[in-house]
């Protein structure tokens, strides 16, 4: 199962499209007729065109040559995904040894400051 349906994405997109063109194409024509602007047989070849351009829509939500390109992509991402969880639960080891060492290094750094500020101001006093 593919994580978007692209088939019944087509097939709502041309739903959608053929009451659309069908209302557009009889208004024009409607329009036309009454206005006298154009010949029955001109009406008559837009509502052709317009009919193909409809079967093409239409066969063209079956014929999606992309969905193979999209499935080894959706494959592949979900293999990395994969990896990249195994690589985060390897890591939190890690990461909580290095908050260890880290807390002890800030201990002993602090200690460090600590000792030679009472060396310097014991060495201050017998200096003075």
């Amino acid at each position: 199962m593919y994580w978007f349906d692209f088939d019944a994405a087509a097939e709502r997109a041309a739903d959608d499209l053929v009451p659309v063109v069908r209302k557009l194409l009889s208004r024009s024509i409607l329009w036309a007729w009454q206005t006298n602007a154009v010949s029955d047989a001109e009406a008559l070849r837009a509502l052709m065109e317009a009919d193909r351009w409809i079967d093409r829509v239409r066969s063209q939500k079956t014929h999606l040559p992309e969905i193979a390109e999209l499935t080894a992509l959706e494959a592949e991402l979900r293999s990395l995904l994969k990896d990249l969880h195994d690589a985060e639960s390897s890591l939190a080891p890690l990461k909580t040894k290095f908050e260890s060492v880290d807390s002890e290094s800030r201990r002993l750094r602090t200690r460090e400051k600590d000792l030679d500020d009472a060396l310097n101001s014991s060495t201050r006093a017998l200096a003075s």
